[in-house]
Order: structure tokens, then C-alpha cells, then sequence
């Protein structure tokens, strides 16, 4: 929880809340089916087992959510997975968009509501605790101040 209060610290208004509630989703769901086009090990193409950097990111993600906290950090692993299942699925161009309107979504929200920058300019670990946050957010884990 440590990751969360110095995150929440760029995340003050309801505006940039909402946001990021709809904005980081779409961002995590695409950039893993957007990595898992680049396949670096595929044994047998008629098989979905195969290794390609959108797995790595969730193992990475994985690692540290449960780190954190294993408590919300068992649930988001699963959660995490299933959107790694379904986004390796679609196609290249719906995920490039999905990415573009997940990444408008953050910036208007620090720039419109927030007036501050995105966390992840001071710490890069921030885009690891970001889709956490609002994950535990999203199922009652975990309430942010409100302001």
C-alpha cells in the first residue's frame, strides 16, 4: 500500500479519477494484446502456448502486484491474465486505438481536472502501480481521499 499513498498523491480529483477508472483499463488491456504480437518463441503455431513480450509484461506485472500486496495482488493477477487471453486476440488497429483513446483519457485528466503531472514522470515503477490502483479501487479494496 506504500506504492498507493505516494500515487494518490497525483490523483487528487474526482475528474482525473474517472479518467484514469476508464483511461488505465484501456491502456493495460491494449498494451498487452499490442506486445503479444511480438511472438519471440512459438513451438507450434496450432498451439496457445508461446512466449511473446505481452506475457512477459503480465509476468513482470505479476511479480510485482503480488509483491505488493498479495491480498488485491492475487485477484489482479487473474484479472490481468484474462485480459492478456482475450486483447492477443484482436487486431493490431483496435488496439493501437484503444491504446491512443487510454493515453488521451490520462492526459486530459491530469491536465483538465489534475493540473499536475502523470506520476509515472517521477517514478517508472508508477506504471506498474497505476492499473493496481484502480483495480482495487474498482472492486473495494482500496478508497482513494476523495477531494
Amino acid at each position: 500500500m506504500i506504492y498507493f499513498k505516494d500515487y494518490e498523491q497525483y490523483h487528487q480529483t474526482k475528474g482525473n479519477k474517472m479518467t484514469h477508472l476508464l483511461g488505465i483499463p484501456l491502456v493495460l488491456f491494449s498494451l498487452v494484446g499490442l506486445l503479444s504480437y511480438v511472438v519471440l518463441w512459438n513451438p507450434n503455431p496450432e498451439s496457445w502456448l508461446r512466449l511473446d513480450l505481452g506475457i512477459l509484461l503480465f509476468i513482470g506485472g505479476a511479480i510485482f502486484a503480488l509483491k505488493t500486496d498479495w491480498k488485491v495482488g492475487i485477484p489482479f493477477v487473474l484479472y490481468a491474465f484474462l485480459n492478456y487471453l482475450i486483447a492477443r486476440h484482436l487486431s493490431l488497429s483496435l488496439l493501437v486505438a484503444l491504446q491512443v483513446v487510454g493515453w488521451i483519457l490520462q492526459f486530459v485528466g491530469h491536465g483538465v481536472y489534475e493540473k499536475k503531472s502523470p506520476a509515472f514522470f517521477t517514478s517508472i515503477s508508477h506504471l506498474f502501480v497505476g492499473p493496481m490502483w484502480i483495480f482495487s479501487w474498482a472492486i473495494g479494496y482500496y478508497k482513494p481521499p476523495s477531494r
